[in-house]
């Protein structure tokens, strides 16, 4: 079944996503679902490890897209206020300020110097491992 915004979407009516969680499920209180990706507590076996080293490449990538992205748009920053929005209206802002910021990327329009979270210049963001 396909919901109005084009997600596909499972028998029990919740997304078919999966999203990454950046610690272990006992200790952060998610629920156990099977969609969440979490790192293996003890990793036992080479894949676990490498699987654990997965995790957290992706999720430093994703800590510094969200740094990129609250540097460059201060509503997405704590000390640009909140989104007082539903989740809805937030999701769509949070999508804008994605496209805005790739286009600023492709016409190479440079962040500001008071852009920075610290009130300094941003770090260019490193290439991506296709492993």
């Amino acid at each position: 079944m396909v919901d109005p915004q084009g997600l596909d979407v499972l028998g029990d009516g919740t997304p078919n996503i999966l999203l990454l969680v950046d610690a272990d499920l006992e200790v952060t209180g998610y629920p156990n679902l099977s969609r969440l990706l979490t790192p293996v507590r003890n990793p036992r076996t080479r894949a676990e490890e490498r699987y654990n080293d997965a995790h957290g490449r992706t999720r430093r990538v994703i800590e510094r897209t969200f740094g990129l992205l609250k540097a460059r748009f201060r509503c997405l920053h704590m000390t640009g206020g909140s989104l007082y929005y539903s989740p809805k209206k937030v999701c769509q802002i949070i999508v804008a300020c994605c496209m805005l910021h790739n286009l600023a990327l492709q016409r190479q329009v440079p962040f500001l110097q008071e852009d920075g979270p610290d009130g300094g210049p941003v770090a260019a963001v490193e290439p991506v491992d296709s492993e």
